[in-house]
């Protein structure tokens, strides 16, 4: 795992454990939006299904050298246009669970 994917991982659980299910579902939405943006995760797939060579060259090679302003924007909203859009029935349902 590349150590940006690492830092984003542990903000996602720490953020996750006061959010509502709904709020987790866009915060994922999020991260994965911009996870698909960033050549890392693409890296990643080079690295294991397309060369195999188990060998990635991640953008930041030290889990030091990763900025909370990098990690924080994953979490940032999206253009309005983009936000997933939860409808009020599948909303309720997932409040009822918690």
């Amino acid at each position: 795992m590349s150590p940006l994917s690492l830092k984003v991982t542990l903000e996602q659980m720490r953020q996750g454990a006061v959010k509502t299910c709904a709020e987790c579902f866009q915060m994922e939405y999020r991260m994965a939006t911009r996870m698909m943006e960033n050549p890392d995760f693409f890296e990643g797939v080079r690295s294991v299904i397309v060369d195999k060579d188990r060998n990635p060259k991640w953008s930041k090679h030290d889990i030091t050298k990763v900025t909370t302003k990098e990690v924080e924007a994953f979490f940032e909203p999206l253009d309005k246009d983009q936000e997933l859009i939860l409808y009020p029935s599948a909303t309720a349902a997932t409040e009822k669970e918690e």
